[in-house]
């Protein structure tokens, strides 16, 4: 199915179903997202949340490691910032704890918009991808204005263009042999981000550049490893 282009104004009105936080969905989390969750849940560090496997590493766009939030899996399988409740009307709802706080993930705060990006022109597109098949929010007659949406979560999408730079240059000079990525998404929230993300850029170019920063970096790991 060809998910549909947005330009304009699109359909949607959110039910607070739930569904889309549930079943076999999968949330990835950029560097910024990590920042504002790991701040959220009153961590240091980013690594403390794959300590308490709050989140799972897996294969993502292009074959990067990607971070994605762990669902639960008991007694169904669900989102753990899912919160379900009943309203006075007796209805079932679903809401995120993540909503309002601003640790909520730049794709679910997209959501039900796609976002499209080519990092060497900076063409941007939106098309339009149900949360579920059976979404009745996108069935409603409200519309939504995709400027609107999109130009209030300016920031977190630029910090996501340098996010996937990031992942572009790992993959086109193989840094991920030398376990990069643990690297890349362990990191002290309690500096600025614009200060971590900078950090990281500065030191992928150095391994880039540096032949024997490689040598170093993997001297460096393994030394950690043994610590």
């Amino acid at each position: 199915m060809i998910s549909p282009i947005v330009s304009g104004t699109y359909s949607f009105e959110c039910t607070l179903c739930g569904d889309c936080c549930s079943g076999n969905m999968k949330i990835p989390l950029n560097l910024y997202d990590l920042y504002t969750l790991s701040s959220h849940l009153g961590y240091n560090n980013t690594s403390r949340m794959f300590e308490e496997k709050v989140l799972v590493w897996t294969e993502g766009q292009n074959g990067a490691l990607q971070p994605f939030i762990r669902y639960k899996t008991s007694p169904a399988v669900f989102c753990p910032f899912l919160v379900n409740c009943i309203e006075e009307s007796g209805e079932y709802k679903g809401r995120c704890s993540l909503h309002q706080s601003g640790a909520k993930p730049l794709v679910c705060r997209l959501s039900p918009l796609g976002r499209m990006k080519d990092l060497d022109t900076g063409e941007e597109s939106w098309v339009l991808i149900p949360p579920t098949e059976q979404c009745e929010g996108i069935k409603c007659s409200k519309r939504q204005s995709l400027m609107g949406q999109v130009d209030s979560l300016e920031q977190e999408r630029i910090w996501e263009d340098r996010f996937f730079r990031i992942l572009q240059k790992i993959e086109e000079h193989a840094l991920g042999k030398m376990d990069i990525y643990g690297h890349l998404y362990h990191f002290n929230v309690t500096l600025p981000f614009s200060q971590v993300i900078n950090n990281i850029e500065n030191r992928i170019e150095f391994l880039i550049r540096t032949p024997s920063g490689q040598t170093e970096y993997g001297a460096s790991r393994q030394g950690a490893a043994k610590e």
